[in-house]
């Protein structure tokens, strides 16, 4: 297994909608998970959290609701505490920490689906963490993770800095 996703030839193979251009500008945020320690996600990182994985078939799963739902993802940001509020867009703002959820359209069953989250740097920049064993990385925009595994943000969420 390669040390990195910086390092890992098979990048483009793994991940062949990501732009390699675009990984050429990205930065590393964080050390790689070992591989021995199942840590977090990018849910968890979105909440400032590298202890553990945060996903509905889990014990660390806060909500009531156990299920996959896109609202149940939504549900988790907005009650948090201090609580995130729906907003229009991942246009920075000083004041706010925003995170943008990007969903995917499942043509079986009609509807939008959960694929990933990245939260707003108080640089402006985008924090996301790639599943649970590769490094959390810093990237210019929401538009560099589009794409057929991510799909697009589509849902923004915001709450005072903290």
């Amino acid at each position: 297994m390669c040390s990195s996703i910086f390092e890992d030839p098979d990048v483009s193979i793994k991940w062949p909608h990501f732009k390699l251009a675009d990984i050429d500008k990205w930065s590393q945020h964080s050390p790689k998970t070992p591989h021995y320690i199942y840590g977090y996600n990018c849910i968890s990182w979105a909440l400032g959290i590298n202890t553990y994985v945060l996903t509905p078939d889990r014990n660390t799963w806060p909500m009531r609701k156990h299920d996959f739902s896109l609202q149940n993802f939504v549900d988790l940001f907005l009650n948090t505490d201090p609580p995130y509020e729906i907003c229009s867009d991942g246009i920075f703002d000083r004041i706010f920490e925003k995170v943008a959820i990007y969903v995917i359209y499942d043509t079986e069953t009609k509807e939008e689906e959960f694929r990933h989250v990245a939260r707003q740097l108080e640089t402006g920049r985008w924090t996301s963490k790639f599943g649970t064993n590769y490094e959390d990385i810093e990237h210019d925009s929401l538009e560099e993770l589009k794409g057929p595994s991510y799909g697009e943000p589509r849902i923004f969420l915001r709450r005072p800095r903290i």
